[in-house]
C-alpha cells in the first residue's frame, strides 16, 4: 500500500524544482482539497483518474467496544469511481514496453495502416486495454500480434500433448 509520504518523494523525484518537504505540501493541500468538497457534499472530478463523492448509507445499530453499549453509526462513506480513460493496463502497457525493447518502434519511418471495424468491437478492445485512442489501439494490436507467444510454441513444441504426470490446475 503506498503512503502520503512515498506519494510525495514521486511527485519530488519527478519535478527536481521540488524539494521533498514541497512534495509532501503539495499533496497534503491535494487531499485537504478533496475532504474539504467531500465533507460539503460536492464530487470532486479528476480526469484520467476518477471522481470522488460521499455516499449516504442507511443509519445502524452497533456497539462501543470501550462500553459495550449501543451506539448508532451514521455512515457516510468516500467512494472513488475510476475513470473510464485510464491509462493502458499493466498488460497492454508490458506488451507495448516489451515491443519497444525488442526494437520494434523504433525508427524514424513509419507505415501509415487503414482499416474500418466494427464499433463495438473498438470499444471493447480500448475499455479492455485502457487505451483511449485509436492509434495507441492500432500499435498495440500489432505489437501483441509481433511477440512470440510461449504457449503457441510450446503447444507446437509438444504437438499440444502433454505428459502422464502432468496436473492442470483448476
Amino acid at each position: 500500500m503506498m503512503k502520503s509520504a512515498e506519494l510525495a518523494e514521486r511527485v519530488a523525484a519527478a519535478d527536481p524544482k521540488l524539494t521533498k518537504a514541497q512534495a509532501e505540501e503539495l499533496v497534503e493541500t491535494v487531499f485537504e482539497g478533496i475532504r474539504a468538497a467531500a465533507l460539503k457534499g460536492e464530487e470532486v472530478a479528476l480526469p484520467g483518474f476518477g471522481k470522488f463523492k460521499v455516499q449516504d448509507k442507511p443509519a445502524r445499530m452497533g456497539r462501543n467496544p470501550r462500553t459495550k453499549g449501543p451506539v448508532q453509526i451514521v455512515a457516510k462513506i468516500a467512494k472513488l469511481d475510476g475513470d473510464k480513460r485510464s491509462p493502458p493496463k499493466a498488460g497492454a502497457a508490458a506488451v507495448l514496453e516489451e515491443a519497444r525493447r525488442a526494437g520494434l518502434l523504433d525508427g524514424d519511418r513509419s507505415e501509415h495502416v487503414s482499416f474500418r471495424a466494427p464499433k463495438a468491437l473498438i470499444e471493447a478492445a480500448m475499455r479492455e486495454s485502457g487505451v483511449t485512442k485509436p492509434t495507441e489501439l492500432g500499435l498495440l494490436a500489432l505489437a501483441m500480434l509481433a511477440q512470440p507467444d510461449p504457449t503457441a510454441n510450446f503447444l507446437k513444441a509438444t504437438r499440444g500433448k502433454l505428459g502422464p504426470d502432468h496436473q492442470l490446475d483448476y
